[in-house]
């Protein structure tokens, strides 16, 4: 049987957002995705997600294209005696300097906590870059320099292979040998200089024959002047062999030495990555980030069938709100006023899309997945959704209609509990319809007992009825255009649904006396009182709705203006912010340029009389001082010294982040780890990361 996740069109959803994933690693989690089980996890994922698209809206987001998949070269590397070669290394080597640069780029990230940590979680392969970049380039050729072995190797090779080429160009270019030779220069085969020698001419060129061209018209024939130096150029060549052999079995080992490292790293990146994913599926989406995991009811506003919006996007050729625009949204709201919501209406209206529609959006955000709906959504915490969706036969267990829904249902009811969101397509249907009305209600109110929350449609009469019977029970429909019998697909709460199954029939043909006579059965002889009572209400439902639609379109039209105000506010605040600064570093370069004129001015005093000199020696330290005195300079000073040690600050010389461990603010210096060493810079050089001090221990 189809699991409730298959049921929803999880995989469908899945493989979507494998696409916005960047890394193959990222790509197979983001496939393999399920709902969290535990209301912390998704709350920390949650939060992660929510900083992650901040960083894309900022284009501050790392790059996880070329975090390849390790896991078959780490076991290639285990089973192969010869070590990776080159090309390999290069491949390693390119995947951990990708995830070094996603550890760094997060690591600094105070005002991004969640992702922060997991960045700081990275193993430091920094070590193993730097022996990797040595070794190796980006096309995977062995390095001169990657051992002094090697260099010194090479440098031998080099003059040795120039002296025999020239040697054996010398040899071919004499004139008693131009008329015995086939082809002038020297050909190189197998990795040593020989002549082409005509065949009738073989014996008149002392040397060792090698070879024959296939015409049989020129042989091959190594001079003996070339034989020794050759000989020594092998014996060079196969010194370089044997250095390069012994520097992949080397690095090979050092790389499996790190290989617990560079698992969890390739673990945590592919949780970064598919982090971000959910971040750009959300983006590409319109969707957003809303309270997810709480207790209290599920409300969805102007809520979207995620599946369906991605096929609107892609008929719109990517237009977000021309896509939209193609999708119907709906509003539900379970588990406040009522905690069971029964569909009804015709077939082909929607039912079926919006019961899987609500299913799969609970499921995703349960995935801390973003969601297409509008602000006040908000998703409470389900332990399980369970799904009965789909009328189809179960051939694999020779089950009928009736009996596949059966075994469905009893399955989900063994695992429900008050915690449970349950989906219930076509409730009642595939028996004798008393007897699918008698076991439906039973199964509705056994549900709401147990405490679910329960989503279902029918077509069944007896069920509608529930929902003006049963407290707990309210009435859905999907709207239908009774003029042009067209399904509208918009759901209305409070109202049961009609099938229109004789106006259908009417409209497609069904002779009149036929309809006649069924309405006639259906009314029981008592005329249309009850159809004209329903079709009042609707209109007047209708004219509500309108002057709803109305309201809501002046309240976001008035939001919208707050937001554009507010925005406006906010980026003439940080322009102000940006000219402030720009004119505090204006004042510090002026008196870092004044300090430095002053001091240069005192230096060509050269020797002053010993009553000038104290006083000129106040004045040099003075000016020394000077740009220390700048606003610009003591705002950084004091943000500095609330640094803690273990704080990250990044040093724009040498472009990295470095870790504190210590700071002097009397000297105005800082102790920072660099490639694991201690290195003292002065204030002046430290640039603050974002989100200000602090730090760890």
């Amino acid at each position: 049987m189809k699991s409730s996740l298959e049921a929803l069109d999880w995989g469908r959803a899945c493989a979507l957002l494998a696409n916005s994933a960047e890394s193959p690693l990222g790509q197979r989690l983001a496939r393999g995705l399920v709902p969290f089980r535990s209301r912390e996890a998704l709350a920390e994922a949650s939060g992660a997600v929510a900083e992650a698209t901040l960083l894309i809206e900022e284009e501050r987001a790392p790059n996880f294209r070329d975090v390849d998949d390790l896991a078959p070269l780490l076991e290639a590397a285990r089973q192969r005696a010869s070590g990776l070669d080159g090309k390999e290394l290069a491949q390693v080597l390119k995947a951990v300097k990708a995830g070094e640069f996603v550890r760094q780029r997060l690591a600094g990230r105070n005002a991004s906590p969640r992702l922060q940590a997991r960045a700081r979680a990275l193993p430091d392969l920094r070590p193993l870059v730097a022996l990797l970049e040595k070794t190796v380039d980006a096309s995977g050729a062995i390095l001169d320099d990657a051992t002094p072995e090697l260099a010194e190797a090479r440098k031998a090779l080099l003059p040795a292979e120039r002296r025999v080429r020239d040697l054996a160009q010398d040899i071919a270019a004499r004139g008693e040998w131009r008329t015995l030779l086939r082809d002038g220069p020297p050909v190189l085969r197998d990795g040593r200089f020989m002549l082409a020698v005509k065949a009738d001419a073989r014996g008149r060129i002392a040397g060792i024959l090698h070879d024959r061209s296939q015409s049989g018209e020129s042989v091959f024939v190594e001079p003996e002047e070339l034989i020794e130096p050759q000989n020594r150029l092998a014996d060079l060549r196969a010194k370089e062999r044997r250095l390069v052999a012994r520097l992949l079995i080397e690095r090979t080992r050092e790389l499996l030495r790190a290989e617990a490292a560079l698992h969890e790293t390739q673990r945590l990146l592919a949780s970064l990555d598919a982090l971000f994913a959910r971040a750009r599926f959300g983006r590409r989406l319109g969707a957003r980030g809303i309270e997810v995991g709480g207790d209290g009811p599920l409300v969805l506003r102007r809520a979207v069938h995620p599946l369906l919006l991605n096929d609107a996007l892609v008929a719109s050729d990517g237009d977000l709100p021309a896509a939209r625009a193609r999708v119907v949204p709906f509003d539900l709201e379970l588990g406040g006023r009522f905690d069971a919501l029964v569909i009804s209406g015709p077939n082909t209206g929607g039912k079926t899309a919006t019961l899987k529609a609500v299913g799969l959006l609970v499921a995703l955000a349960l995935a801390a997945v973003p969601l297409s709906v509008d602000e006040g959504s908000r998703v409470p915490w389900f332990d399980d959704v369970h799904a009965d969706v789909g009328d189809e036969q179960d051939l694999a267990q020779n089950l009928s209609t009736f009996s596949g829904h059966l075994r469905r249902i009893v399955d989900l009811l063994g695992r429900a509990t008050a915690q449970s969101l349950v989906l219930l397509d076509e409730l009642g249907t595939g028996t004798e319809p008393k007897e699918g009305e008698a076991l439906g209600r039973a199964l509705l109110m056994a549900l709401l007992e147990r405490g679910c929350k329960v989503v279902a449609t029918t077509h069944l009469s007896g069920l509608k009825d529930l929902g003006f019977e049963v407290e707990r029970i309210e009435n859905g429909s999907l709207e239908f255009d009774g003029d042009t019998l067209q399904p509208l697909f918009r759901l209305t709460i409070g109202l049961p649904g009609e099938s229109n199954a004789l106006k259908i029939a009417r409209r497609h043909g069904m002779p009149l006396p036929i309809v006649e006579r069924a309405e006639a059965w259906l009314t029981g002889g008592r005329g249309s009182d009850a159809g004209r009572a329903r079709e009042q209400t609707e209109r007047t439902r209708h004219a509500a709705l309108a002057h709803l639609d109305a309201a809501e379109e002046r309240r976001r039209e008035a939001e919208q203006l707050r937001a554009d105000l507010l925005a406006r506010e906010a980026a003439l605040q940080a322009k102000a912010k940006l000219l402030e600064e720009e004119k505090d570093r204006e004042v510090e370069r002026a008196l870092r340029a004044a300090s430095q004129r002053g001091v240069e001015l005192l230096g060509g005093f050269g020797t002053v009389p010993a009553a000038l000199a104290a006083p000129l020696a106040k004045l040099r330290t003075f000016l020394e001082q000077l740009p220390a005195q700048s606003r610009l300079s003591e705002r950084r000073a004091s943000d500095l010294a609330t640094l803690k040690k273990g704080a990250a600050v990044f040093l724009p010389r040498y472009r990295e982040h470095c870790v504190v461990r210590k700071i002097d603010t009397t000297k105005r210096l800082v102790t920072v780890l660099y490639r694991q060493l201690p290195v003292e810079v002065s204030f002046d050089e430290v640039q603050l990361p974002e989100g200000g001090g602090g730090g760890g221990g």
